[in-house]
């Protein structure tokens, strides 16, 4: 009877250590959303600039547009060759020089929602870090908690078969015609600790979909990262 009452008291101590290290665990997954929140305003606000951005060099980009930087400067210069050979042409030359003022201001754009988007990239790896820490951390408490809740089950189920022993009578398990717990009543905690596995269960399912998410997310910047870089 102590030894049960100790086990008892062992598996309650488990239980709130348990608690503890979820209000732990519940306090790093909030403060990973508010990250993940603040990465996903900023990826919105930056694409709508990028639209913005696409949308104007479309409207000014002329007819001998070239899709590259290094084209772009070489078509200039072929240009401003052949209109220092005509005097005639030289307000088309200055137009020229504003259309590649203009072209240069959007590739340095283009280039700082590239650095927008190294920084974010650095932002979404160490919070998917964070998120990887926690997600072992729930799996190991999900995997504590089932166990916990079969130690659980099968003290009831021999509290059953318990009742039905009688004095004198073997025991179907150990053949034993002494039953001295017989009379002492040992209650199961199974849906206290069903309760305490289910909510393992749905805190690891919330962090394998955020960490699911935040890699989407890194996946999304890298290729977006790498069309820019293209």
């Amino acid at each position: 009877m102590q030894d049960k009452r100790n086990e008892l008291r062992l598996l309650w101590k488990e239980l709130q250590e348990a608690k503890q290290k979820e209000q732990h665990t519940e306090t790093q997954l909030a403060d990973i959303t508010r990250k993940l929140d603040t990465a996903l305003l900023a990826r919105q606000e930056a694409e709508e600039k990028l639209q913005q951005l696409q949308t104007e060099f479309e409207r000014l980009a002329p007819e001998y547009y070239a899709p590259s930087r290094q084209e772009l400067i070489h078509l200039l210069v072929q240009e401003i060759e052949g209109l220092n050979d005509k005097q005639g042409q030289l307000k088309q030359w200055a137009d020229i020089q504003s259309v590649y003022q203009q072209k240069l201001k959007m590739v340095t754009e283009m280039e700082d929602r590239l650095s927008h988007l190294q920084l974010e990239e650095e932002d979404v790896n160490k919070t998917l870090m964070v998120a990887l820490d926690a997600l072992d951390d729930y799996n190991q408490r999900l995997q504590y908690a089932d166990k916990i809740y079969d130690q659980q089950r099968q003290i009831a189920n021999y509290e059953k078969d318990r009742e039905i022993l009688q004095e004198g009578e073997p025991c179907p398990l150990c053949f034993s015609t002494h039953h001295p717990f017989r009379a002492h009543v040992i209650k199961p905690m199974v849906d206290e600790a069903r309760a305490v596995r289910d909510k393992a269960q749905q805190q690891y399912n919330q962090a394998l979909a955020r960490q699911q998410s935040l890699l989407r997310r890194q996946n999304e910047l890298y290729n977006e990262t790498k069309r820019l870089r293209a």
